[in-house]
């Protein structure tokens, strides 16, 4: 795991910030945030706005995901799967339910866009393992397979970052697993 802070400029982090809050966005309430699984009883709300190859959008943040693996020194593939998330203050001590992306062998890279209380949360063996504050201009890069959950705002109005996941470039997989 990799954790990457400030590998953009202040000014362009305030920008993203800027752009992530502007109206243009479309942004999707969702209940069950964290499976796409009907049965897994995920009652947790939140909001995200996903994103399609090669749009405005798309191309705008993607940028984040090259720039932070450059600086960690690996090859990004092919980019699958590109959002913003927004989990609001709720006033709630819930934290979301453990999950991986995705099933496939991929990588994920979380760009924390505004500073912020509700941590990510990493698993291992069903007990958490480490714990990330959101801090603004922050990137965290990670094996796809690790099981992980965001929780809750409790001081702060929202929680806004960008979901990103990633294959590799064949020949960083064996260096980075």
């Amino acid at each position: 795991m990799y954790e990457i802070e400030d590998f953009i400029p202040k000014q362009y982090q305030d920008l993203i910030e800027e752009y992530a809050l502007q109206a243009h966005m479309k942004w999707n309430f969702n209940i069950g945030i964290t499976s796409d699984n009907p049965y897994s009883n995920d009652q947790n709300i939140g909001f995200s706005c996903k994103f399609e190859p090669l749009t405005p959008h798309w191309n705008f943040f993607s940028t984040l995901v090259y720039l932070s693996a450059d600086k960690i020194k690996i090859d990004v593939k092919s980019l699958d799967r590109l959002q913003v998330n927004l989990l609001p203050n709720v006033n709630s001590q819930q934290k979301n339910l453990p999950h991986v992306d995705n099933k496939n062998p991929h990588m994920v890279m979380l760009y924390y866009i505004n500073d912020s209380d509700g941590d990510t949360l990493f698993y291992e063996n069903n007990e958490i393992s480490n714990s990330i504050t959101p801090k603004k201009g922050k990137a965290v890069i990670f094996d796809g397979s690790t099981w992980h959950a965001s929780s809750y705002p409790k001081k702060n109005p929202y929680r806004l970052l960008v979901n990103a996941n990633f294959n590799l470039q064949s020949a960083n997989i064996g260096a980075y697993r």
